[in-house]
């Protein structure tokens, strides 16, 4: 009798799940097709010219100061740290759950964990000065 039980229950979750799927509108997300779409030359060329007519300086328009020029850098540094404290703490992570009780494999993971934390503190911090010195000192 507990056998039969247990068949017909796992028998009518399957039943319950299969009718869930198959209830379940599809549902494309699909974009609807339009006129083709200039790239983006054709876009920066004709904006010259727009502002050439309506009488813009457009010379020397993309150059980039020395400030911006070292905030992409610092940027594009900073995100390549931020990637590297996730994958700090998915990998403290992972070694937190796969410890199975060995407290000295927890507590490295643990210290990991706190020292990858600090570490995003400081991350934002010297984005935080960096983007206050960009923006109050170099760019007046």
């Amino acid at each position: 009798m507990n056998v039969l039980f247990k068949v017909s229950t796992k028998i009518a979750l399957l039943i319950i799940i299969s009718l869930g799927f198959v209830s379940t509108p599809c549902v494309a997300l699909a974009e609807e097709m339009g006129p083709p779409k200039p790239n983006s030359i054709e876009l920066k060329d004709n904006l010259r010219a727009l502002g050439d007519t309506a009488g813009y300086v457009t010379e020397g328009v993309d150059e980039f100061t020395l400030a911006e020029q070292i905030g992409k850098y610092i940027s594009v540094f900073l995100s390549i740290l931020g990637i590297i404290f996730i994958i700090l703490v998915i990998y403290a992570g992972y070694n937190w759950m796969t410890a199975m009780g060995d407290s000295g494999k927890a507590d490295k993971a643990k210290d990991t964990l706190w020292r990858a934390v600090i570490g995003l503190i400081i991350i934002v911090g010297t984005y935080a000065i960096w983007e206050f010195i960009l923006i109050r000192v170099l760019a007046t």
